[in-house]
């Protein structure tokens, strides 16, 4: 009898259990298996204009254990000379370009990264100069903005992605 008065209670908490939301922190296996938590920056990433390249350093934490890719692509306006036969230069063009740089393969330590990428320089536009016979070179890049994407090197599953304005 008293078995059968705990069923109907029984039943309650099944039904009360059942409609509760899922959780949304990871299990500890699959953090083991490399999955992540909550990818997010431990403050502000710096970024550091060195003329035509842009230097991004941060730490992010929240990650598991398996490896990640660092991709920073950024925005601006470059300068760019134009010198002729004669080794004149004619200042004062610019074009809008996009620049890239990356650090790979990187093993998080207690679910956390350090990272710095320096992005290569951009290449002359050949439509840069007025004069198709000049050489165009690029001798400033006012950087605009800056998105850092961070994925996962054995699957290539976006973890974090941020824009941020400079």
């Amino acid at each position: 009898m008293k078995r059968l008065a705990l069923l109907p209670i029984c039943a309650l908490l099944f039904v009360a259990c059942a409609e509760q939301p899922t959780a949304l922190a990871p299990s500890a296996a699959s953090l083991a298996a490399g999955g992540t938590g909550n990818p997010h920056f431990i403050g502000h990433p710096r970024f550091t204009d060195l003329g035509t390249t842009l230097q991004v350093t941060g730490t992010i934490a929240g990650l598991g254990t398996g490896a990640v890719d660092i991709l920073v692509t950024a925005e601006g306006s470059a300068t760019i000379e134009c010198t002729n036969y004669g080794g004149n230069v004619a200042p004062g063009q610019t074009k809008e370009v996009t620049v890239s740089g990356s650090q790979t393969n990187i093993t998080p330590d207690q679910g956390r990264v350090d990272f710095s990428v320096v992005t290569t320089a951009p290449p002359a536009p050949a439509d840069a100069c007025p004069n198709p016979l000049w050489t165009p070179s690029v001798v400033d890049v006012d950087f605009t903005s800056a998105t850092i994407t961070v994925t996962q090197t054995a699957t290539g599953a976006l973890l974090l992605e941020e824009t941020f304005e400079l």
